[in-house]
């Protein structure tokens, strides 16, 4: 996998970047120009979103970075890791996090990643497609699963509220991060009906000159 991983970092031109956090900054290796990857792409879901650093990302970052965030135990999911940002941040906090992505590049940049973070005895990576998991349900719980912007999409709500009920332990939580997007609230109208409830938190992102509010969602079962 190393060989492999190598060889795929190479063939895109790549520049590293300090994340400037709340607490602490990240350090992360990016596509330098992510435009030839976007005129390349035959379809919408070959677009390289995964290549450079979203304000979602670093909001997601930032509040599990602060007190406000669960103190959950050791064992975390993130979905749609891309670059790594938010499962580094679990990882400095003596998580082991496994990171998954549909795509095997982002994979190998957040791999790539977690060991410029000196991370990478707390981080495994596996690439999963939300509609086929390979965790089995009745072995594999998690007390937090993260995800960053992976809402977006109408036709990814069904596999990730699937995912959700069968991986998340009795009582752990979901904190999913969006920017605020329209179509969300017929996401988190499903997501009740599955017997889920959920508090929204606000984060702010400075990035690109550019200030965002990104949505925080913090998500557990509801036994009342």
């Amino acid at each position: 996998m190393l060989n492999k991983k190598r060889k795929t970092i190479r063939k895109y031109p790549i520049i590293e970047q300090e994340v400037q956090l709340k607490g602490s900054f990240v350090k992360v290796a990016v596509v330098a120009d992510s435009e030839p990857l976007i005129d390349q792409a035959e379809h919408e879901d070959d677009f390289p979103y995964w290549a450079e650093v979203w304000p979602s990302a670093i909001g997601l970052a930032n509040f599990i970075e602060t007190p406000n965030a669960p103190i959950l135990g050791r064992n975390v999911l993130e979905i749609g890791c891309g670059l790594g940002l938010t499962g580094i941040v679990a990882c400095r906090q003596k998580r082991k996090v496994i990171f998954t992505d549909w795509k095997i590049d982002p994979l190998f940049f957040a791999h790539h990643n977690t060991s410029l973070n000196h991370c990478n005895d707390l981080a495994r990576f596996i690439q999963m497609d939300w509609k086929s998991l390979c965790f089995a349900p009745k072995t594999y719980k998690f007390p937090l699963i993260l995800g960053s912007d992976v809402i977006y999409e109408k036709k990814n709500w069904a596999p990730i509220l699937k995912l959700i009920s069968n991986l998340l332990t009795d009582t752990g939580e979901v904190i999913l991060s969006e920017p605020n997007r329209t179509n969300t609230s017929t996401f988190f109208s499903q997501l009740r009906s599955k017997g889920f409830i959920y508090q929204k938190f606000s984060e702010p992102v400075y990035l690109n000159n550019k200030i965002s509010r990104i949505a925080i969602y913090r998500i557990r079962r509801n036994f009342v």
